[in-house]
């Protein structure tokens, strides 16, 4: 096997996964939506560690760089397809690397175009000599023709006179375009935001509502509607429980396909902890339930510990161990702590969601709040 090299792209930066609405620059101009994240991104790598985890953008980042820097400013590291026939690099901090040929790649992108056109790609690409970072905006089937952002000034550097591929950017109407051929010549690699690759792969990355209604959590809690509403593309139900409803508010909210991509469950803190049980073991069993069943399938392992902990805190010696062994830089801690009252919130993101607890007051009343949202498409 050959060895692994270290190659440095330049142009990489706060790109966002979707297309930013702003008015195309003339040939030259650079946004203003990208000028305020790029001076953000200078600051984040003023600093010797904030270089060596994204990189100098003055002199460019590798492959690993570029691909926390993406996920940095987009919540969420992306997949990263990466083609075997460019160079060996690093790529053991990316945790979710397809290897596949650079045709496989560029068909990929086509493809994941077709299924959801708000998305933009940020793409690495090497040319044998230069690499470089550019953001694929839409594909054209009819012209087969890629149009993207470069944000080097000035000419593209995939104009004819700036790349040894032979690739030759054309500029129409203030955009960059290449042919998907061309794309094949350099592509290096894509990052793509792991809800699109999972609906592509057809990997299982959300639950549907029909699929919560059949739940565990919904029969032992006895759900059932209250009122439905929708806006936004989205439609937000209102659930009620069997039991102790002036103690607990509980919504969903689905998108068009019938997929969950929030749950809200707010508990009043005198419920939570107070007179006759102390650590009221039924606002226990709701938070957690209400964790575990709605956290989708990939997620469940990295929220296991969490559930776990809200099995155990009654027993005084395991919560006086964690209180004493966590820092507040732990995931659990910070939990046990927003759960139990004195810390105001805390906050875990995984792959396909993010998990929130915040102690609130509204309407007279102190409340806990557990959301959940979830990234499904």
């Amino acid at each position: 096997m050959a060895d692994k090299q270290q190659i440095i792209f330049g142009g990489f930066g706060p790109l966002p996964p979707k297309k930013a609405e702003f008015k195309k620059p003339k040939p030259g101009e650079r946004p203003l939506w990208l000028e305020v994240l790029e001076e953000a991104f200078f600051k984040l790598t003023s600093t010797e560690e904030g270089k060596q985890l994204y990189g100098d953008p003055e002199k460019g980042g590798t492959l690993e760089q570029i691909w926390r820097t993406n996920g940095l400013f987009t919540g969420k590291l992306p997949v990263c397809l990466l083609s075997n026939e460019q160079p060996l690099v690093p790529t053991d901090a990316i945790d979710r690397v397809i290897k596949m040929s650079s045709k496989e790649v560029v068909n990929a992108l086509i493809d994941l175009f077709g299924m959801n056109e708000i998305m933009a790609f940020p793409i690495a690409y090497h040319d044998g000599y230069l690499g470089h970072s550019i953001t694929l905006l839409e594909y054209d089937k009819d012209t087969q023709r890629f149009t993207y952002l470069d944000p080097w000034p000035g000419n593209s550097l995939l104009c004819k006179d700036f790349n040894a591929a032979g690739v030759d950017a054309q500029l129409k109407n203030g955009s960059w375009s290449i042919t998907s051929t061309e794309l094949e010549k350099v592509i290096f690699a894509a990052f793509v935001q792991r809800p699109l690759w999972s609906e592509y792969m057809g990997e299982k990355y959300y639950m549907t509502y029909d699929e919560f209604m059949n739940s565990d959590f919904w029969t032992f809690f006895h759900l059932a509607e209250v009122d439905r509403e929708t806006k936004d593309r989205g439609t937000n139900i209102t659930l009620k429980t069997g039991g102790f409803q002036t103690e607990i508010d509980l919504n969903v909210t689905v998108n068009q396909k019938n997929r969950l991509v929030k749950g809200l469950l707010n508990v009043k803190r005198s419920w939570v902890v107070g007179p006759p049980y102390g650590l009221n073991p039924f606002a226990l069993d709701i938070v957690r339930s209400f964790i575990a069943a709605l956290t989708p399938p990939p997620d469940q392992d990295a929220v296991s510990r969490l559930i776990n902990m809200f099995h155990q805190i009654q027993d005084p010696a395991y919560a006086e161990q964690l209180i004493n062994e966590g820092s507040e830089k732990s995931t659990l801690h910070r939990a046990l702590f927003t759960y139990l009252g004195p810390s105001p919130s805390f906050e875990a993101i995984f792959q396909f969601s993010n998990l929130s607890m915040k102690n609130l007051s509204g309407d007279g009343e102190d409340w806990l709040q557990t959301l959940l949202t979830i990234d499904a498409l």
